[in-house]
């Protein structure tokens, strides 16, 4: 049974995770971030959303959606043009 895509992925995960940290940390420690991400989403402005995910700091690509109730951040992991992993966020707001 071969196993390398599979430990590929997980030696990967770890900054994988780090990503999904830095945004959570960044959002808790900005105090006008939630309410701008809000905002541009009561808009509809996905591409708003996703710069404002994006200058946390966070490195992988992302996609969202979002509802009056909730936001889904799906981050992307793309390495060497090796797509190992995605992770989702969904945040009740």
């Amino acid at each position: 049974m071969d196993t390398s895509t599979f430990k590929r992925s997980l030696k990967i995960m770890p900054k994988a995770l780090a990503d999904v940290s830095l945004f959570v940390e960044k959002m808790n420690g900005q105090k006008d971030l939630p309410y701008k991400m809000k905002e541009a989403a009561q808009q509809s402005n996905k591409n708003e959303v996703q710069r404002l995910i994006k200058s946390t700091g966070v490195q992988s690509d992302v996609d969202v959606s979002f509802n009056p109730d909730n936001i889904r951040i799906l981050f992307l992991f793309n390495r060497d043009d090796f797509d190992c992993c995605h992770i989702t966020l969904a945040i009740k707001w």
